[in-house]
């Protein structure tokens, strides 16, 4: 965070100002060049531990958008739950938010949790060269 935001968190007892509540405010209170998550698990097939990690960087950040639901419930006579890996890399726009943030590419998708279409965009951007 930066040292403004650090400061105004402290004043407020610990909590962010009600007033940075815009994904613009969040976004420039953030103070980083990397970040790495690491996720671990266990195989269904192997029992084998598992593991992965990815670096995203400051300008790998968009603020306002989640990743968009992976799973799905068929419509048969035995339902079972289904992963879309084709959304695997793609947000949809966070609930109270009300217009799009970033200039992402746009593709129509279809949110099997809820039956209802969305509209969901590609977070893979092109390197700048």
């Amino acid at each position: 965070l930066t040292n403004d935001a650090r400061r105004k968190i402290s004043e407020n007892n610990g909590y962010w100002p009600n007033d940075w509540c815009t994904p613009k405010d969040i976004r420039g209170n953030l103070n980083f060049k990397e970040i790495l998550v690491t996720i671990s698990g266990i195989s269904n097939v192997s029992a084998a531990t598992v593991y992965n990690s990815y670096t995203y960087r400051y300008a790998d950040t968009i603020v306002g958008y989640e990743f968009a639901p992976l799973l799905y419930k068929t419509n048969t006579a035995k339902s079972s739950t289904k992963v879309d890996m084709s959304l695997v890399n793609d947000v949809v726009l966070q609930r109270g938010i009300e217009d799009d943030i970033v200039d992402l590419e746009p593709r129509d998708g279809f949110s099997a949790r809820s039956g209802d279409c969305f509209k969901t965009f590609s977070c893979v951007r092109q390197q700048s060269v």
